[in-house]
């Protein structure tokens, strides 16, 4: 299998690109070495040095109804809690299948249900993972005056 290594950031029109072929993947297979995500008709290098147009795979997800705010907030509140990534629409959100939160939502007053779709999340900056080396190349100088006023009532 063809293992994809970089997203091309320019437009397909550019240069004359020889596309390859379609890959369709799910979501967790359009994720690059660096953490970037592939979306539906983005173009990547693969390890063969080919061009791929990426597919989105329709795959298992769960379709949350948050018609009003309060949904809307216990939904963000419960995927939040669980750093999942989730596709936003218009009185809805998508996240992959997870069978405990189909069985959760419904205890909270929230519909939830089974669809068969490409998942396409947000890519906002909270849904990357980063891994942040602990080591830093310079210095912190943490001499700082604080003054407090140390009055209690």
């Amino acid at each position: 299998m063809t293992r994809l290594v970089a997203k091309l950031k320019t437009s397909r029109t550019a240069y004359k690109l020889e596309v390859k072929g379609k890959l369709a993947l799910p979501y967790v297979g359009r994720q690059l070495p660096k953490g970037e995500a592939l979306r539906n008709g983005d173009l990547a290098t693969g390890d063969d040095g080919h061009v791929y147009e990426i597919v989105a795979q329709p795959e298992k997800l769960l379709h949350i109804e948050c018609p009003a705010p309060r949904e809307a907030a216990i939904v963000g509140y419960v995927l939040g809690n669980g750093h999942l990534p989730a596709q936003i629409g218009k009185g809805f959100v998508r996240i992959v299948h997870v069978p405990e939160l189909e069985e959760a939502f419904p205890s909270l007053g929230v519909k939830v249900s089974q669809v068969e779709a490409p998942f396409e999340p947000d890519l906002g900056q909270a849904h990357h993972h980063h891994h942040h080396d602990q080591h830093h190349d310079h210095d912190h100088d943490h001499d700082h005056d604080h003054d407090h006023d140390d009055h209690h009532h």
